[in-house]
């Protein structure tokens, strides 16, 4: 007979019988949980199906996406606190076009070291892949694990329109307005992008 090292709660007994040289029989026989013990083992099992989903969704996720770098090049004084606002820094960046009617509307995010916003398009019927000027809604999380949403407008220019699924490079550049809600502030940034391989 072996017994677990695991705690209490999940006492598993394994019994293990040889019978002869080559018989083997493996029985596992499990305590019956009660009370606590088994609404924590359901609420684990809960949890644990619940955090499949995402990944489940976005193994299915097929749409192109270009990968690069975006530097800022102008900010005005209201971006002073914001992350990844600073003018001549250079960010992670992916550019997700809308190129086919069942793709979702194009987005396009920027990373800093601790810091990340994403802007998706809401004018994509009017202007497509964000080449033009527009709407957008934007999500945030700071430096300090503060989230928001809120929306915008933006002036871009995307290079070469439109982009299509083999489309090798990209480059953006404009202005995005309203950044993480702070009225006033409007970053410009100047983009290039290669297509991402898988």
């Amino acid at each position: 007979m072996f017994r677990t090292n695991r705690p209490d709660s999940l006492n598993t007994v394994l019994d293990l019988e040889f019978k002869g040289s080559r018989k083997m029989s493996k029985t596992v026989e499990a305590k019956k949980l009660r009370g606590r013990r088994l609404a924590v083992m359901a609420a684990g099992c809960i949890s644990l199906a619940l955090a499949s989903l995402p990944g489940a969704a976005l193994a299915q996720d097929t749409q192109t996406t270009w990968e690069g770098y975006a530097t800022i090049t102008a900010a005005t004084p209201q971006c002073s606190s914001v992350d990844f606002a600073t003018v001549n820094s250079v960010h992670v960046s992916i550019y997700r076009p809308k190129i086919m009617s069942t793709d979702l509307d194009t987005r396009l995010s920027i990373l800093d070291l601790r810091a990340a916003i994403a802007f998706q398009n809401t004018s994509e019927s009017t202007v497509h892949q964000l080449n033009g000027s527009g709407s957008y809604f934007g999500a945030h999380i700071s430096s300090k694990v503060f989230f928001i949403t809120y929306s915008g407008t933006y002036t871009l220019a995307v290079t070469p329109a439109p982009v299509i699924a083999s489309t090798p490079s990209v480059t953006i550049t404009g202005t995005i307005a309203n950044v993480f809600n702070v009225a006033g502030c409007n970053v410009t940034l100047q983009g290039v992008y290669v297509r991402r391989s898988i």
